[in-house]
């Protein structure tokens, strides 16, 4: 009998994963100064406004690169909480 796999997802929930970017662009020499706009949020940026690249090829490049990363292996725990009214402000494609 097979054993069941528990697949997950933690970025945006459990770990600050555009946290661990902002060292990694400025490692490879890219802009990073906007990064920390989205460090703690629950805003989804796209590929595109995270790497300032049209080219969604080289975004997928560059993401593939850092998920390889040892900055990977470094993300913060999330930290941020949901207001108390309970409104979620940040979702993916709102600003």
């Amino acid at each position: 009998m097979k054993k069941p796999i528990l697949a997950t997802d933690v970025d945006f929930v459990l770990l600050d994963w555009v946290a661990g970017l902002e060292p990694f662009l400025k490692e490879k020499g890219m802009k990073h100064d906007h990064i920390q706009k989205y460090a703690g949020s629950t805003y989804y940026p796209s590929l595109s406004e995270l790497f300032l690249i049209e080219d969604e090829n080289k975004n997928l490049e560059i993401l593939a690169e850092f998920n390889k990363s040892k900055y990977i292996e470094q993300l913060p725990i999330y930290e941020s909480l949901p207001p108390k009214d309970g409104s979620f402000p940040f979702f993916y494609g709102e600003s």
